[in-house]
């Protein structure tokens, strides 16, 4: 350092600095004045030659503190008031003490005052044209594949470490997603989703607001997508939403994190009031640890790995608005790939050249379309995205809702006789749903519940969803959400196999009880429309004249129907009737099912045409046990009492005698009733089932004895 003479005045003072050297540009003695004492410190004239060296400083003002930013070649150091003082510090001609003031005088000459800017946050003051990213060569334009240096001129704090090659494409990347995608129906959705993904990261908005959800229960392959994002982009962020919530200063690292990859909850999710300024564009106000408030819009986009998916309803609403896509991983990756390719894939990926031809691709192919829509492909709705990620989070609730659209949940004895037939099931698979009570007096229906759980998780396996979500708890709780009864009872099948079963409550399964023609959907039935060979004791005769089996647990196996029921209502509706329509519920039915659902149709109608002579193959009606004698006065009781309960009698309100047996045909039930109570009310007066025929009704027989008079 040069002698100095106090009386020597600044301007000599000036003049007599040395000049910067080539291992130190700053001119630490020009930050000095003549004193009586010595050399003065003069923090202006050291913040003077600092921006002498490194012009591109600014600063921003935010609860009365100052934050230095400066230019450093390819992108501007937010909060850069470390690197200033480190710069000064190297000098060595200063002490910690001048270092602070030194700074304080850097940030009161940069900065900003123009009243119109203050409180904006600098990269909306200085923002980078449209569409363009930092990468090493440049400024990008990602829609103009243009390259212009970097440029102070611009505020921007991160660099993306990438190349452009033209027409690049990462063949190891497309092969691992095929991989991971195998056997999706909705593959290529999936994989134009994972490219549209990096797409968004590039984006320096947040436009398109919310997050993406990368969802399945681990192993899948999520991971390692989530890995090569990072690795692409270099700057991201892994603050979780616990963290954004409660530690204000994680909240820092997400400026210039072009993505904030973490796993996360999805509780959190529909909870954090932190995610939802995150993720829409709000300006926030952030502390740093050890360094100064700032202003910031967040353009770091939310990639969450998550197992679970909200199951309630109104959670599923609050999840839904906050969620851009959501991206299921069906296929365990170790089944898929062998561990020693896992292993080589990840090299390859982490490789700089294809990270490069990813980036590459997705600017050639991805980018523009997306930015043009401002939608990821196969973007939903909200109602949309409720009903398809449901069956993702819930597959046993989707599973029954997909059973009872269908019209294979089944609450009524009768119905379920009747759709049994539909589906040819045999003796055993009647034995399997339908029960009799041990007092022989009333019958059930049962599910067994291996039946479901197995028809449900080959279900949901085949539409990729959690098929370890489903099992006996699971679906009952979606049983009782949709109102069907959830209890459960023993079921003996076989020789002595017990088994666990739902009680009043039939699911058509595939165990035998699937209609022939699923894509048809069965008719509407009540218990007025049901046949009643299903129903009877004994063995009623089939339609061909043959008689039927009895399968030993007291009541009739039913024979085919010629005609499916279709066609039966059909030829009920060309016959002159009387349509009624009534609604038949629990009450009516007392199957101890208190949460039947109500069921409505139109009853049968009054049928006119004459009656069949009974066949051989019918069999003789049985001998009651009842009084012998039969007078007129009794016949008109019966009858009045029949059609009291509304029950339609033919012909004519009356008994014929036909042979040696009284006739009488039932053409309608009576509402409210049960065939059990038919049968037991015509019981008292001598009376037996014997069969039923369309359009006839049910006919019954008592014998005549040779006291009777009709």
């Amino acid at each position: 350092m040069s002698e100095l003479n106090p009386e020597q005045d600044l301007n000599d003072f000036n003049g007599a600095i040395k000049k910067p050297t080539p291992d130190n540009d700053l001119n630490p003695d020009s930050w000095f004045i003549p004193s009586k004492k010595g050399p003065k410190f003069n923090p202006h004239k050291c913040a003077t030659d600092y921006l002498r060296m490194y012009p591109h400083v600014i600063t921003e003002y935010v609860s009365g503190q100052g934050t230095p930013s400066q230019f450093v070649g390819d992108h501007w150091l937010k909060d850069a008031e470390g690197i200033i003082k480190t710069t000064l510090e190297k000098t060595g001609k200063i002490t910690p003490p001048q270092i602070r003031s030194a700074v304080e005088s850097i940030e009161n000459i940069t900065r900003m005052v123009d009243p119109r800017k203050i409180g904006l946050p600098l990269d909306q003051i200085m923002p980078l044209p449209p569409h363009t990213i930092p990468i090493e060569a440049g400024l990008f334009n990602i829609q103009t594949k243009t390259v212009m240096q970097h440029s102070p001129d611009y505020y921007y704090t991160e660099c993306l470490p990438r190349k452009y090659i033209p027409g690049a494409k990462p063949e190891a990347f497309i092969e691992f997603l095929d991989a991971v995608f195998q056997g999706d129906p909705d593959a290529e959705l999936k994989k134009v989703q994972i490219f549209e993904i990096i797409a968004w990261t590039l984006m320096r908005n947040y436009d398109i607001q919310g997050a993406v959800i990368l969802y399945g229960q681990g192993g899948e392959g999520k991971s390692i997508i989530h890995s090569t994002i990072g690795d692409l982009l270099v700057h991201t962020s892994s603050i979780t939403l616990d963290e954004l919530e409660n530690d204000k200063f994680k909240r820092a690292e997400l400026y210039g994190s072009w993505a904030n990859l973490i796993s996360e909850s999805t509780t959190e999710i529909i909870t954090s009031e932190w995610f939802k300024r995150l993720t829409d564009g709000t300006q926030i106000t952030v502390d740093r640890k050890n360094g100064h408030p700032f202003r910031m819009s967040s353009h770091a986009k939310m990639l969450i790995d998550t197992n679970e998916l909200p199951t309630k309803e109104n959670e599923l609403r609050a999840f839904y608005r906050r969620v851009i896509a959501i991206i299921d991983f069906p296929n365990m990756l170790e089944d898929i790939l062998t561990p020693e390719q896992i292993r080589d894939t990840i090299v390859k990926l982490k490789s700089p050249e294809e990270l490069d031809a990813i980036f590459s691709y997705v600017v050639d192919n991805f980018y523009g379309p997306l930015v043009q829509r401002m939608k990821f492909t196969g973007h939903m709705n909200i109602s949309q995205a409720e009903q398809a990620w449901e069956e993702r989070s819930n597959p046993a609730g989707a599973y029954i809702r997909s059973k009872e659209a269908a019209g294979q949940i089944i609450t009524d004895v009768e119905d379920a006789k009747v759709m049994l037939i539909e589906a040819g099931a045999d003796e055993r698979k009647l034995q399997r749903g339908i029960t009799r009570e041990q007092s022989g007096l009333e019958e059930y229906l049962t599910t067994v519940k291996q039946d479901v759980i197995t028809e449900a998780v080959k279900w949901a396996t085949e539409k990729g969803f959690p098929a370890k979500n489903i099992h006996a708890g699971t679906l009952g709780k979606a049983l009782t959400s949709c109102g069907y009864p959830n209890f459960t009872v023993p079921k003996k099948l076989g020789k002595g196999n017990i088994v666990k079963a739902w009680r009043d409550i039939l699911v058509m399964t595939g165990n035998g009880f699937t209609p022939k023609n699923e894509s048809e959907p069965l008719p509407e039935k009540v218990q007025s429309e049901i046949s009643p060979d299903d129903l009877g004791n004994g063995s009623p005769p089939d339609h061909e004249g043959q008689s039927a089996q009895g399968n030993g647990n007291g009541f009739p196996i039913p024979p085919k129907i010629s005609k499916n029921l279709r066609n039966i209502r059909r030829d009920r509706e060309n016959v002159t009737s009387m349509k009624q329509r009534s609604s038949v519920t629990s009450s009516d039915f007392p199957l101890g099912n208190s949460e039947k659902k109500q069921v409505t149709g139109d009853l049968k109608k009054i049928v006119t045409d004459p009656l069949p002579q009974t066949t051989k193959s019918q069999r003789a009606p049985l001998k009651s046990d009842t009084q012998s004698e039969f007078s007129q006065d009794m016949i008109d009781g019966l009858i009045a009492e029949l059609l009291k309960d509304g029950y339609q009698v033919q012909p004519d309100h009356s008994i014929s005698t036909v042979g040696t047996a009284y006739h009488i045909r039932i053409l309608k039930a009576g509402v409210g009733e049960r065939f059990d109570d038919l049968k037991a009310k015509l019981h008292k007066f001598g009376f037996e089932y014997v069969n039923f025929q369309e359009p006839y009704g049910y006919l019954f027989a008592r014998e005549l004895k040779g006291s009777d008079a009709p």
